[in-house]
């Protein structure tokens, strides 16, 4: 198992539990990824690959980290948000620093977000991209996401233009 970071109360202590070993509050948080992350560094991350959506701000993660349904994996340059639910998971984000992108990074965490969702008992992973983002829709529909929906006008870009969103959804039995 790889060591890395939980948030929780205090985001910037590194989780020291192994992944199957717990210790980390809350406990159904998992401990992957790069210890050196924080939720600063995260946002500084999020800024550099998005526009649009609206890229989250340090605060904004830590309150994601603080609800006991998220988790985030970490790498050493990039990170991904899942929301647990049930039986239902939902990819939030995932992004890799423009410098590292091409290196398999995303591929990895997204075959760990998957797998952190599969642990948490979920049978669906849904996500939605916007749908002038080829690579990403290119990766996700590498580990066999599939078209399940439409939002016409979804995003709104800084400049007031409108994109449409795809809703992208993975049985996770296939996994």
């Amino acid at each position: 198992p790889r060591r890395g970071r939980a948030f929780g109360p205090d985001p910037t202590a590194p989780c020291t539990a192994l992944c199957a070993g717990g210790g980390c509050s809350p406990p159904a948080r998992p401990c992957t990824g790069d210890p050196s992350m924080n939720a600063d560094a995260l946002a500084q991350i999020h800024a550099e690959c998005f526009s649009t959506p609206r890229p989250w701000s340090a605060d904004e993660l830590r309150g994601m980290m603080d609800d006991r349904f998220t988790a985030c994996i970490t790498s050493e340059n990039g990170f991904a948000v899942i929301r647990v639910v049930l039986d239902e998971a939902e990819l939030l984000t995932i992004c890799v620093a423009p410098s590292a992108r091409g290196t398999g990074e995303g591929r990895e965490l997204l075959e760990l977000a998957l797998h952190t969702a599969k642990e948490r008992g979920a049978e669906n992973m849904f996500l939605e991209v916007a749908a002038n983002n080829a690579t990403a829709i290119g990766l996700y529909r590498s580990v066999g996401f599939v078209d399940s929906g439409f939002r016409k006008d979804y995003y709104r870009t800084p400049d007031g233009a409108r994109i449409d969103a795809l809703l992208l959804q993975l049985p996770l039995s296939q996994r």
